[in-house]
């Protein structure tokens, strides 16, 4: 029986890399009327009962990672709903008014508006990787700008930011000055960051003094990679 049980897992890895192959059955003896090498048939179904034992381990393994919640595709993206993002809003997910929500904002704004997905593209951002300019119809819109010339930024004047020739690439463009304008969050973000620091993502305090509220401590790519769930904790978006 241990040999039958190796012998269709055997025959089953094989079968699904294409390749043919021979098997010594060593429970039988050398004789006339009994070759020592077997060879699997061309009809080869794992649909036989001789591979009954191979799909119930198969089947009650699969059946153990949906209860731990480890599917197929575990990691897929799931979209927001408008309500779920107001949610997110009202709950203090994100937003201006703490250095936690203010950082989750950043990472959400990243996301949507610049396109950055994984937590390795995050953890691999730099503060002059972004450049605020101008439209061509007056309004400030903020440029993820990297491998291309970069310039210091600045929160000191707005009437500093060149005026592009085209359309602002970024999409993340000044709206109302609300709190949920993306260009003032980024702004804002700008202020609370301690200077001479690179790293786009840095840990936030716990009970900030003054305009600081970040340490000069870069986030990890585990911890970025946990924003989202934390938000959604937050919000309580199941």
């Amino acid at each position: 029986m241990k040999f039958q049980v190796l012998f269709c897992a055997f025959a089953f890895i094989q079968l699904a890399s294409g390749l043919d192959f021979e098997v010594t059955d060593p429970d039988k003896e050398d004789g006339p009327d009994t070759p020592a090498v077997q060879r699997i048939p061309d009809n080869f179904d794992l649909a036989d009962k001789e591979f009954d034992i191979v799909n119930y381990h198969l089947i009650t393994k699969r059946n153990e990672l949906k209860r731990n919640c480890k599917r197929n595709h575990s990691n897929v993206v799931e979209s927001i709903t408008k309500e779920q993002l107001e949610k997110m809003w009202t709950s203090g997910a994100i937003g201006i008014h703490s250095p936690r929500a203010l950082l989750r904002l950043m990472w959400w704004l990243n996301t949507i508006h610049h396109g950055i997905r994984g937590r390795v593209a995050h953890h691999d951002l730099n503060i002059e990787d972004f450049q605020i300019s101008r439209s061509m119809e007056g309004k400030l819109c903020i440029e993820h700008i990297k491998n291309t010339a970069k310039r210091k930024l600045s929160v000191e004047n707005d009437n500093d930011y060149t005026r592009n020739k085209g359309k602002c690439r970024a999409g993340m463009i000044a709206t109302d000055g609300s709190e949920r304008d993306p260009v003032r969050a980024f702004k804002v973000y700008l202020k609370h960051r301690p200077p001479g620091i690179s790293s786009f993502y840095l840990t936030p305090k716990h009970k900030p003094k003054g305009d600081i509220w970040f340490n000069k401590v870069p986030m990890g790519k585990n911890s970025i990679g946990r924003i989202m769930r934390e938000i959604k904790a937050v919000a309580g978006i199941n």
